[in-house]
């Protein structure tokens, strides 16, 4: 074995600036910095962490619908969070409502750079690295 592998795993790193996270939903590995962050509460719900100060495991997840609904079909939130964890009706109301506002952050900043795709370049490798482009 190479020193370059470890446990027979062959797939490569991302490179850049870290921390990745893998997103519940759609399971591609993005930029810590570009995700939301999941908590679980002490009742065992599910709860959106948007400053990512709650303590405990977390989960991540693209602010995208597709993902989130994703998500919740797979519904594997016990083990995502290693104990008894639901998601009530009000946490994905939520969840929606701070994808929303990602969404319209990231529209309000094509409107601002005039909605050409050319001028719309991310101000950091994060955000290159969430557009593949870095």
């Amino acid at each position: 074995m190479s020193a370059g592998r470890r446990g027979g795993r062959t797939a490569a790193a991302p490179v850049g600036p870290g921390p990745f996270r893998t997103c519940v939903g759609c399971r591609r590995v993005r930029p810590q910095v570009v995700l939301v962050r999941l908590a679980r509460g002490p009742g065992g719900s599910v709860e959106a962490d948007p400053p990512r100060r709650r303590g405990g495991r977390g989960a991540y997840l693209c602010p995208r619908e597709e993902c989130l609904q994703e998500a919740l079909r797979r519904g594997r939130w016990t083990h995502l969070f290693r104990g008894a964890a639901h998601v009530l009706d009000e946490t994905i109301e939520r969840l929606r409502a701070e994808i929303g506002r990602e969404q319209e952050k990231g529209l309000a900043d094509d409107q601002r750079d005039g909605g050409n795709d050319s001028a719309a370049r991310p101000k950091d490798r994060a955000g290159a690295l969430a557009e593949g482009r870095w």
